[in-house]
């Protein structure tokens, strides 16, 4: 099987190369087949193709397709939204298990060394 690279960075030198020499619609199509590919091998919420969804959108936008750049846009963020409510939720769920499994077996003393009272 091949492991397809998924270089955001060179993929983007090599769009705005094209877009830079007139070849703006091909440089349209080449991003969107690399947003395409980066979601469907990696998921929608992965930092690749988020980003290569704003990349898109760029392109979009600069066609003076602003519609399709806002939607595209709007797609980005919400993907990068559920990407850190996935971070906060694997984080806390990490809270809860370290915890959880550090209070077994240990007695809960109340931070009370002395039950005497004082005057």
């Amino acid at each position: 099987s091949t492991e397809l690279v998924f270089d955001l960075d060179a993929v983007t030198a090599v769009v705005v190369d094209m877009f830079q020499d007139g070849r703006e619609q091909e440089a349209f199509e080449v991003a969107m087949s690399f947003a395409e590919a980066a979601r469907e091998a990696l998921g929608r919420t992965h930092p690749i193709c988020i980003n290569a969804l704003a990349t898109v959108a760029a392109i979009a936008d600069q066609l003076g397709d602003t519609s399709a750049a806002q939607v595209l846009l709007e797609e980005a963020e919400t993907c990068h939204e559920e990407l850190q409510m996935d971070v906060l939720a694997d984080y806390m769920e990490a809270q809860f298990d370290e915890l959880s499994s550090s209070g077994e077996g240990e007695g809960d003393s109340g931070g009370q060394a002395d039950d005497g009272e004082r005057d």
